[in-house]
């Protein structure tokens, strides 16, 4: 019998759905939930990292200069495969974002390599809140892209992107800069995370 490749998607992603979750992803999940977003400064007093419960990890750093305080997020890391989607790398990147504008952060800047850490930020501050920017030899310029125009351009990169060990050590990031203007999104409501020593 035939199925419509549509509706056996939606059969699957139905069936996907009711599956009851693993017993220990869902103590796992109770566990990152309950837990206190804390923030480590790194050795330098401008680097920023913030974890929530055994390795979720959000890091960054801010530079100062004379033309104000910017921010840039590093590295996004959801310690368990199975745990992604549940609004974990969410929660992270809003504590960060909240933690810079306690800082008096202007912006923030983020390389996103694919489409879906991309719809991600599109889902956190809005799509009108995202800015592409590309660094030329002249500064910087921002480019005239709406978000699905964005995803777009990275799914076609993530698609040719094939390259040799020797290319990739000289290859340019495939990824797109994203920047969000503090100043556009309200980060009020969001967790300030609790100070730690090493």
């Amino acid at each position: 019998m035939y199925v419509p490749i549509r509706r056996a998607l939606d059969q699957k992603q139905a069936l996907w759905h009711c599956t009851p979750m693993d017993p220990y992803l869902e103590k796992y999940l109770k566990k990152v939930r309950e837990a206190t977003p804390t923030l480590k400064e790194t050795g330098d007093s401008d680097g920023i990292k913030i974890i929530i419960h055994e390795g979720n990890i959000v890091s960054g750093y801010v530079s100062r200069t004379a033309q104000g305080c910017s921010a840039f997020l590093e590295e996004l890391r959801v310690f368990q495969d199975s745990a992604r989607g549940h609004g974990i790398g969410s929660r992270l990147v809003r504590t960060f974002f909240r933690h810079c504008a306690d800082m008096g952060v202007e912006y923030v800047d983020s390389d996103l390599l694919d489409s879906t850490a991309l719809r991600n930020r599109g889902r956190i501050f809005g799509e009108t809140a995202l800015h592409f920017i590309e660094e030329t030899d002249d500064g910087e310029v921002e480019l005239p892209l709406n978000l699905p125009q964005a995803t777009a351009s990275l799914d076609r990169a993530g698609e040719v992107w094939e390259v040799t060990p020797e290319e990739e050590l000289a290859r340019l990031s495939p990824g797109i800069l994203v920047r969000v203007y503090l100043a556009d999104v309200d980060t009020s409501g969001w967790e300030v995370p609790v100070r730690s020593e090493w």
